[in-house]
């Protein structure tokens, strides 16, 4: 099962570069298409894989969340009274 995150650091990193990438992989697609030029059509693979591993290299973002919201609990933190 995929599960999909909302994190706006991450989303919005590169965000610029990959939707130039989709794009001109996708205006080469389908020149290629109309064209029937099997090179055309693999460049336009390699473009759109190369926006996908834009997204997977970027990685996570640090989860600082969870460990805030422990050491928090753990000295007394404002919840504490």
């Amino acid at each position: 099962m995929l599960f999909l995150t909302r994190s706006r650091e991450r989303s919005l990193k590169h965000l610029e570069w990959r939707v130039r990438l989709f794009g001109a992989g996708a205006l080469l697609a389908l020149v290629g298409i109309s064209l029937q030029a099997s090179w055309l059509i693999y460049t336009a693979i390699a473009v759109l894989v190369a926006g996908v591993t834009l997204r997977l290299l970027e990685g996570s973002p640090p989860d600082d969340d969870d460990s805030n919201a422990h050491d928090e609990e753990s000295d007394g933190g404002p919840g504490a009274l």
